[in-house]
């Protein structure tokens, strides 16, 4: 029996444990048994030849320890290397790209891949080592879920580095690292702590400090209150503001509906104003209608004798032939007589002024019902004449079919009392009394 079986086993020579079942050992406890039943068969088959024995080699004391100091020292050597490599690589990364995060990154990665290759049996044996090494683990992976994550956003603002093609390396470093991380845990997912653990540990320590005052946490909380009591208080004044806008929309609504109301009250008022007046005006003027009266032919002709229709300036197309028979209607009117405003179509207008006036045109006049000559049509229209001074009150025979042929009502020594044809009268529009 070995100094393992015997229960000496020594960590610092050999990493195997005692109880281990790797091909090693168990290829060792075989060939240990083989050895002992050819010992067995030797001393109960004395006819067989079995081959000699090996003499033993004498324990090499010296060579022995030499060897052990020498595996130890290597046993520490390749991770101090790792790591050494791996720190001055993110150093020199670092500097090259004005950030530590490959250092950090570099450095994490040798030394937990030092201690799963290295000194995995250490962190099995003793149990208060494993436990440190699995909460350094999920700390680790924390912090690196962190980093990656705020590393993501500052990548996707274009603010993580000067240079898109850096920052996406080193993204992609990180979560290649996180990824390797994952495997790692799951790999310890036997021990403890677990990461739930960790995580409920983690804020129940940073509540606790928090509120015990503990710096930064307590300046965090602090900051925190401040800006949600200042983000309470831009709440309040923003619901104030809608509110008193609301009020005020809500004032300028009723205000705008009570000016629409007075408003529609004012017109309906004016309305009835102007429908009263209109009535008033309607009923006035029937009654001055029913006052006026029809005149003999003789009343007529004195009344158009002292009329000073006739003698305004005809200017086309400012003063018209519809300005003397509106004149004219009112003038009678005021007399007391009753007057018709007649419109008449003539083809065939001569234009002796070349006044643009097209052949088929309207031409205004007068009507009179007089009680002892009937319906007699009066052209009271000044001729346009630079020589004409006398009266141009005259009468003519309104006939469809006919010419328009004006005669003088008080003719003039030297002038014709029958004046040219004015066209053809082809339709009578209108006679409005």
């Amino acid at each position: 029996m070995d100094n393992r079986e015997a229960g000496e086993y020594d960590p610092n020579i050999n990493n195997h444990p005692p109880t281990c079942t790797c091909a090693e050992c168990t290829n060792r406890r075989l060939g240990k048994k083989k050895q002992a039943i050819w010992s067995n068969l030797r001393n109960y088959l004395p006819f067989k030849k079995l081959e000699p024995e090996k003499p033993s080699l004498p324990p090499a004391g010296p060579i022995t320890r030499t060897t052990k100091a020498q595996k130890q020292a290597l046993r520490w050597l390749l991770p101090a290397v790792l790591i050494f490599s791996c720190a001055l690589i993110g150093f020199g990364i670092s500097l090259f790209i004005g950030t530590a995060i490959p250092l950090w990154l570099l450095l994490g990665f040798s030394l937990i891949i030092s201690i799963e290759k290295w000194f995995h049996y250490t962190t099995r044996k003793y149990k208060y080592i494993g436990k440190l090494y699995r909460l350094f683990l999920n700390l680790s992976m924390l912090c690196l879920l962190g980093l990656t994550i705020w590393s993501g956003i500052k990548l996707f603002s274009q603010l993580y580095f000067s240079s898109p093609l850096t920052g996406s390396l080193v993204f992609l470093a990180e979560l290649a690292f996180f990824i390797w991380m994952w495997r790692t845990v799951s790999k310890n997912s036997w021990r403890w702590p677990s990461m739930k653990l960790t995580v409920f540990l983690l804020v129940c320590m940073a509540v606790v400090f928090t509120f015990a005052g503990v710096p930064p946490l307590s300046t965090y909380k602090d900051t925190l209150i401040i800006k949600w009591e200042d983000y309470q208080t831009e709440q309040a004044a923003q619901q104030a503001e809608l509110e008193a806008k609301e009020a005020a929309d809500h004032q300028r609504r009723e205000a705008e509906q009570k000016a629409q109301e007075a408003a529609r009250i004012e017109e309906e008022r004016i309305a009835q104003e102007q429908a009263e007046q209109a009535r008033k005006e309607a009923e006035a003027e029937v009654a001055r209608i029913a006052s006026l009266r029809n005149p003999s032919w003789s009343q007529l002709k004195s009344f158009l004798l002292k009329d000073d229709t006739d003698e305004m300036e005809y200017i086309y197309p400012v003063v018209v032939c519809a300005d003397f028979a509106d004149k004219l209607k009112r003038n009678a009117e005021e007399a007391g007589w009753r007057c018709a405003f007649v419109s008449v179509k003539l083809e065939g207008y001569p234009d002796w002024y070349d006044y643009g006036i097209p052949s088929n045109t309207e031409h205004a006049c007068n009507a009179f019902e007089t009680i002892d000559r009937g319906l007699i049509y009066i052209d009271c229209t000044r001729p346009a004449l630079s020589g004409f001074s006398g009266n141009a009150d005259k009468s003519v025979n309104v006939e469809i079919g006919k010419e328009y042929i004006t005669t003088s009502i008080f003719p003039m020594a030297g002038w014709s009392s029958v004046w040219p044809s004015m066209g053809v009268v082809t339709e009578i529009v209108s006679i409005k009394w």
